[in-house]
């Protein structure tokens, strides 16, 4: 490994466990729990959608970045957002959703953001944070 490597990996190594320049220090997970007939309007929505490429590049223009995760052992799928930049209303949180397939869980985790919380902060949509101990 050259000098020049050498020098990369100790940097990210120091970086690990702490916030990069620019970045808001994670606060939490928040959760936002699915109502019968908000879950009945997700069901609509993905009967009449064609793909969720539209709804990936809305997430992306509002500021978030967004994770998709296949769990193997429940056979669901999650979507997950995090703010980009540390002035954003969600700097810091995290907020997620669950589907039997990545279209279900990117629809229903825009749903959370876009119609839940109007686009807005997460908290402010009756929401609390998700206890903490249970990643433990």
């Amino acid at each position: 490994m050259g000098a020049t490597q050498s020098n990369l990996m100790d940097k990210k190594r120091k970086a690990k466990g702490r916030p990069s320049e620019g970045s808001q220090a994670f606060k939490g997970f928040i959760n936002i729990p699915l109502t019968d007939p908000d879950k009945e309007r997700i069901k609509t929505i993905l009967e009449e959608a064609d793909t969720i490429e539209s709804t990936l590049l809305e997430l992306t223009s509002e500021g978030y970045k967004i994770s998709l995760r296949e769990d193997t052992t429940s056979g669901s799928y999650s979507a997950s957002a995090t703010a980009v930049t540390p002035d954003h209303a969600n700097a810091g949180y995290a907020l997620t959703a669950y589907g039997p397939d990545i279209q279900g869980a990117v629809i229903a985790l825009a749903y959370k953001i876009l119609t839940l919380c109007e686009g807005g902060s997460w908290e402010s949509a009756q929401s609390v944070l998700a206890p903490t101990d249970k990643w433990k």
